[in-house]
């Protein structure tokens, strides 16, 4: 597993390999950033709601839009590695390209059974560059739109996302510093809210702050332990986990296996 991580020019657009040695269901994992995954190997199956679900083999694309909770499968074939490849944008970098013109929901997911060829080549070549140290800034700045403007060559729309709901925001702010001991009345105050109005807000979702900021923190470990080279030890440090054992129990309550289990 290798995690290339940002442009050298702090591009804000993320590029890595994903691996797994055994087939896992994670279910409703939430999506902070617009993603791109291309499968190299294995099978990967998406459920964006109760009623509907994709499939997605080799050589085939998968394009998540961001501020949605989806059910995904990574299933191991033939003994080998799942394995695919992700670019992951912001919400700024994907409007710089589509410039929607009006509000509206997140699309759903988008599924590519037939890439262009240029397509997967502009994939391939965003990864390649940013493990090229020789490779200018900018020009590594330009590369990562590139794989969105065949998107938007191919009649894809990708709008601003709507006013996302307390959860949603409360995610995105913790998911920017996992290893921080974060407070309710702290992120409350941020949200200019007392702690119980938060509370109450959370309440409805039939959620709490909690189990929010136990959800982020697995589900960055989760990340970590698909993209990169770190010890577990190391993610769950990471990860605001004050021991490698309180990491790993989490993780099972939360995923059903063991983070050895993904990270080979």
């Amino acid at each position: 597993m290798n995690k290339i991580g940002t442009t050298k020019a702090e591009s804000r657009v993320s590029c890595f390999n994903i691996s797994q040695h055994n087939t896992s269901v994670f279910k409703d994992l939430y999506m902070h950033q617009t993603l791109l995954v291309l499968i190299k190997k294995g099978f990967k199956r998406v459920n964006p709601d109760s009623k509907s679900s994709l499939n997605a083999q080799p050589g085939e694309l998968l394009v998540f839009p961001s501020g949605q909770f989806i059910t995904i499968e990574n299933r191991v074939i033939s003994g080998t590695n799942y394995s695919a490849l992700g670019i992951s944008y912001p919400n700024e970098v994907v409007n710089e390209v589509f410039s929607p013109r009006t509000r509206k929901k997140a699309s759903n997911v988008v599924h590519i059974e037939s890439c262009p060829q240029g397509l997967i080549d502009s994939i391939n070549k965003m990864i390649s560059i940013q493990c090229d140290e020789t490779t200018p800034d900018h020009i590594i700045e330009y590369k990562s739109i590139e794989p969105l403007i065949w998107l938007k060559s191919m009649g894809y729309e990708f709008p601003v996302i709507e006013q996302r709901d307390l959860e949603c925001k409360i995610r995105d702010l913790i998911v920017a510093d996992t290893s921080k001991h974060w407070r309710s009345e702290e992120v409350a105050k941020t949200f200019a809210m007392s702690e119980a109005t938060m509370r109450r807000h959370l309440r409805k979702k039939r959620t709490s702050f909690s189990a929010i900021l136990q959800n982020v923190r697995l589900e960055k470990g989760l990340t970590l332990l698909q993209t990169s080279n770190l010890p577990i030890t190391e993610i769950a440090l990471d990860c605001g986990f004050s021991t490698p054992s309180h990491f790993s129990q989490a993780f099972k309550d939360r995923f059903n296996l063991r983070p050895s289990d993904v990270k080979s």
